[in-house]
């Protein structure tokens, strides 16, 4: 579901982290199916999934933050968790999911995943407030870093143990994330298209 970097964890660590990595890639690749849809004036906004283990998902997003932090690939450049650092290793360390507050997780799903590529995770801000957005085979994630509680407009939102996980919904046509992914998609056919020896068409 992401880009692995294999220097910058033990076996230990990588065999506690897998089964957090499991139930991630469960919930969102596979228990997404029996997600109720939330309509609103016939739109789907968000749907819920029930009876979502707490801990495993919490930890799955907190050890994918941790890892991005201390990685040196390029891809995670843009992911520095600074003094939360320390934190986030001492949560992977102690198997603590922390409460729902603490590295907050907002999820997020493409309307059309057949569409989605994987653009680098980087830093974004909700109301002033810090996140990550990391994303993942079709779902955005949003972790807070930063002290202050999340913002009003997204308290329902957020995991939290013993509720239901909201996933909200999102568009790729016209917005940043959907043209950056056209740019992407038409550098790749054009280079694809000049080692064939060929002048690309219109994408």
């Amino acid at each position: 579901m992401g880009i692995y970097d294999s220097t910058i964890l033990c076996g230990e660590c990588d065999q506690r982290i897998a089964p957090w990595d499991d139930y991630g890639q469960q919930v969102l690749l596979q228990r997404f199916q029996e997600a109720t849809p939330i309509t609103h004036q016939a739109r789907t906004v968000a749907w819920s999934l029930e009876e979502v283990n707490y801990t495993n998902l919490k930890l799955f997003f907190v050890s994918l933050l941790w890892r991005a932090s201390i990685s040196s690939h390029n891809f995670y450049k843009r992911i520095s968790a600074g003094p939360f650092e320390k934190r986030l290793g001492e949560m992977v360390l102690a198997s603590e999911p922390g409460d729902s507050q603490e590295f907050a997780v907002i999820l997020a799903r493409f309307e059309d995943v057949s569409m989605t590529g994987m653009l680098d995770p980087h830093p974004e801000k909700f109301d002033h407030i810090s996140f990550y957005r990391f994303y993942l085979s079709g779902f955005v994630t949003y972790i807070k870093v930063d002290k202050r509680p999340v913002p009003e407009f997204l308290s329902e939102l957020h995991l939290q143990a013993g509720k239901p996980l909201t996933i909200l919904t999102r568009s790729l046509q016209g917005s940043p994330d959907g043209l950056l992914m056209r740019r992407i998609a038409e550098s790749a056919l054009a280079f694809r298209e000049r080692r064939k020896g060929k002048i690309p068409g219109q994408w």
